[in-house]
């Protein structure tokens, strides 16, 4: 049995960068998507580029932080000063059916992302991964960008592989996952991610190939203005470098795979 696991928001505040390139070295992280429209972002792009052996792909951005397009160019996507709307707005006008986005704009700011990504890290992104939500003109832009640059579109590979079945998907007590919404400091503090994994291992085991999502990270002041997911980043950290997990994983025989490999070895 194989599994990826993949780490979200690199760049998203230093702290979350040095927690999860720690999950890397330390841990079970096979998979980071990496933010370069956020204050620290330079810092994330720096790391991924002097550690090829990690898999870095992209989270692309549009639900916090500044923009990297011209802000001229959005004008129905940032203020102005050039901040994206939240994501629970926008999550409020795709449950009502509304689409957050021209088209255009959203295009736009994707590439403006992944043209900063390959400028400070020096190589294409791994995989190309949308931040927060879907609406249509998003979901569209990631595949019409990736296509363009010849990158994995994650999207395209978690629906063509059944992915969104396993890890927080599958059947049971992933299916939600560790995290409680909405996000409260005391339901963050009380999550206990490293003892969910323990304790619900055996619903990844059922698959050939699990998939799960974390966010580690060290909280700070930053992150904490930016993301109202912030305290519970700590104990995905706890998880990603457990030694008990690391164990259980040993002992179960699973193998670590990060996106980049699964697709060579599958998507042929």
């Amino acid at each position: 049995m194989k599994l990826i696991v993949r780490a979200d928001d690199f760049g998203i505040a230093d702290s979350v960068t040095w927690g999860a390139l720690r999950g890397f070295q330390e841990g079970i992280v096979t998979s980071s998507g990496v933010m370069t429209n956020m204050p620290s972002s330079e810092v994330a792009c720096q790391q991924a580029k002097i550690h090829p052996e990690f898999c870095f792909g992209q989270d692309i951005n549009i639900a916090t932080g500044k923009c990297v397009a011209p802000k001229e160019k959005l004008p129905t996507m940032v203020n102005e000063e050039g901040y994206f709307r939240r994501s629970g707005i926008i999550r409020e006008m795709i449950k009502k059916g509304e689409e957050p986005f021209p088209y255009d704009e959203v295009y736009l700011e994707v590439v403006a992302q992944v043209e900063k990504f390959i400028s400070l890290v020096g190589r294409k992104p791994a995989y190309l991964n949308g931040h927060a939500f879907r609406s249509p003109n998003f979901s569209k832009a990631l595949k019409d960008v990736a296509d363009q640059y010849g990158l994995i579109c994650m999207d395209e590979i978690v629906e063509k592989y059944d992915l969104e079945n396993c890890g927080f998907k599958s059947s049971g007590k992933f299916a939600q996952g560790w995290y409680q919404l909405p996000f409260k400091n005391d339901t963050q503090l009380a999550t206990d991610s490293e003892q969910f994994f323990i304790d619900h291992f055996d619903e990844l085991l059922v698959r050939d190939v699990s998939y799960i999502i974390c966010h580690p990270g060290y909280v700070s002041m930053d992150l904490m203005e930016c993301s109202t997911l912030n305290l519970v980043r700590m104990k995905d950290l706890q998880m990603c470098i457990s030694p008990k997990v690391r164990e259980l994983i040993e002992s179960h025989h699973v193998e670590l795979i990060s996106i980049k490999e699964f697709v060579e070895e599958y998507d042929k």
